[in-house]
C-alpha cells in the first residue's frame, strides 16, 4: 500500500531521489522504485478565475449596455408603442444571440450576457404589460418570468439561475395561493405534491428545495389556520389541533427530523403569542415571564431524541427574556417605585443560576455572566463616569471577559475530546 504524502513532499522526494541516483548513491532505476512507495493526493481542478482581459470585457459590456439604455431612455417619450416594443424585443434577442456566440471563446462574458438577458426578459414582461395596458395581477408576471428563464438555467446548468427561476415561481405561488383570504388557497392541496415531485425528480432530490417546500407547507398552515382566523377574531382551533400532528409526522414518517422538530417548536412558541393576542392579554411582564419559564423548562425537560435542539432553544429563550427583564421598565406595572429593585432581584437570581453553570465550567453560563456584567457596567458607567474613561474601562472589561470566555471554551473542548477518547 502506497503512503500518501502532500504534493510538495512528493515533489521534494522525487527531486532528492533523482539527485541521489545521479550522484551514484542509488542504483540506476532505484529512484523510480522508491517513488512507487509514495503517492500524492489528486488535485481537484480549480474553477476558471477571472483574468484582467475577462474583467475588461465584462466592464465594457456593461458600459455599452448602459450607454444604449441611456440613449433609449432619453428619447423614450418620442417613440411610438410599436417602436418601443421592437426595441425591447430586439435588445433581448441581441443579448441572447451575443451570449450564444461567445460561449466557446469567452464563457465568462457569455454567461454575463445571459444573465443580463434573463433579467431584461423579466423587466420587459412588466413593462410590456404597462405599455399595452394588458391588466392582470402583478404576481402573474413573476410566474411568466420564472417559467421563461428556467429552460435557460437548465441549458446553462447554472445553479444561480435555477435558484432565481424557482424563487420567482415560488413567489408567485406564495402571493397567489398561500397568502390569500380566498378559497382558491386550497388549490395548494394539488400544487404541493407537484412541488415535491419537481424537487425529487427534476431537481434530482434537491435537499435545499425539499426544505423550501416544507417551509411553504408550514406557511400555508400558518396563513390559513392561524393568521386568517385571528383576522376575523376567531380562535385558531384547527391550528392548535394541527400542531401535534406536525410533531408526529416529523417524528414518525420523516426519520425523526431534527430541523422539522425545531420548526414545530418555534411554531408552538408562536402559537402562544397568537393566543395572548386573541385573549387580549397585553400585560408585557406576564408574557415575558411566561416565555422565560418556558425557556428554563426546555433546558431541563427534553425528549430523548431531540435533547440538544430543545436545550439550545430553551437557553436562547430564557437568556433573551432574562436580558429584557433586567431592565426596570418592564416591572413598572407591578410597582413603579420599586421597579429597579424588582429588576435587580430578578437579575441577581438569574446570575446565581449562571454562576452555578460557571462552577461546572459550562460555556453558556460564562456567556451569561459576561453579558450581564457588561450590560450593568454600561448603565453605571454612562451615569457616573466620563465617556472617555467609560469607553477605556469598557474595552479592558471586554478583553478580560473575552479571555475568560475563550479559556472556558478551550477547557470544554478538551473535556469533550477526552470523553470521546474514553
Amino acid at each position: 500500500m502506497k503512503r500518501v504524502v502532500s504534493k510538495s513532499a512528493y515533489d521534494f522526494l522525487k527531486r532528492e531521489f533523482h539527485e541521489l541516483e545521479s550522484a551514484g548513491h542509488l542504483e540506476k532505476g532505484q529512484s523510480a522504485h522508491l517513488m512507487d512507495l509514495y503517492e500524492a493526493p489528486k488535485e481537484i481542478p480549480s474553477k476558471q478565475s477571472l483574468n484582467s482581459i475577462q474583467i475588461l470585457f465584462l466592464i465594457g459590456g456593461i458600459l455599452i449596455g448602459l450607454g444604449i439604455l441611456s440613449f433609449v431612455a432619453s428619447n423614450w417619450s418620442e417613440l411610438t408603442k410599436i417602436t418601443k416594443f421592437i426595441i425591447l424585443l430586439g435588445t433581448l434577442i441581441a443579448f441572447y444571440l451575443g451570449a450564444r456566440r461567445l460561449e466557446t471563446k469567452h464563457p465568462v462574458l457569455s454567461k454575463s450576457l445571459y444573465y443580463v438577458g434573463a433579467f431584461a426578459y423579466g423587466a420587459e414582461i412588466f413593462y410590456i404589460g404597462q405599455l399595452f395596458h394588458l391588466g392582470g395581477n402583478w404576481e402573474d408576471a413573476f410566474l411568466m418570468w420564472g417559467i421563461g428563464i428556467l429552460p435557460l438555467a437548465f441549458y446553462l446548468e447554472d445553479k444561480l439561475l435555477k435558484f432565481v427561476a424557482i424563487g420567482l415561481i415560488y413567489s408567485y405561488i406564495q402571493v397567489k395561493f398561500i397568502w390569500t383570504d380566498d378559497l382558491v388557497a386550497y388549490v395548494m392541496i394539488i400544487i404541493f405534491p407537484l412541488m415535491f415531485a419537481f424537487g425529487h425528480y427534476v431537481m434530482k432530490r434537491s435537499e435545499a428545495l425539499f426544505w423550501v417546500n416544507i417551509l411553504s407547507v408550514y406557511l400555508f398552515i400558518q396563513a390559513q389556520f392561524a393568521i386568517r382566523p385571528l383576522e376575523v377574531e376567531a380562535f385558531p382551533y384547527v391550528f392548535l389541533l394541527v400542531l401535534p400532528a406536525l410533531f408526529y409526522v416529523g417524528h414518525k414518517y420523516l426519520n425523526k427530523s431534527k430541523p422539522l422538530f425545531v420548526i414545530n417548536l418555534f411554531m408552538t412558541l408562536q402559537f402562544f403569542a397568537m393566543a395572548f393576542s386573541y385573549f387580549e392579554l397585553e400585560h408585557e411582564l406576564l408574557i415575558l415571564l411566561f416565555y422565560f419559564i418556558i425557556g428554563m423548562s426546555l433546558v431541563f425537560i427534553q425528549h430523548p431524541d431531540y435533547k440538544w435542539e430543545t436545550k439550545v432553544i430553551g437557553m436562547m429563550l430564557h437568556f433573551i427574556t432574562a436580558i429584557i427583564l433586567s431592565f426596570p421598565h418592564w416591572w413598572e406595572d407591578v410597582s413603579a417605585e420599586n421597579a429597579w429593585l424588582l429588576s435587580l432581584v430578578f437579575s441577581i437570581g438569574y446570575l446565581i443560576y449562571a454562576l452555578s453553570l460557571v462552577r461546572r465550567e459550562n460555556l453558556f453560563g460564562v456567556a451569561i455572566v459576561c453579558l450581564f456584567i457588561f450590560r450593568f457596567y454600561v448603565d453605571l458607567s454612562l451615569a457616573f463616569l466620563n465617556k472617555s474613561i467609560a469607553f477605556l474601562i469598557g474595552g479592558v472589561l471586554l478583553l478580560a471577559l473575552g479571555y475568560w470566555f475563550e479559556k472556558t471554551r478551550r477547557k470544554e473542548m478538551t473535556k469533550n475530546e477526552e470523553t470521546i477518547k474514553e
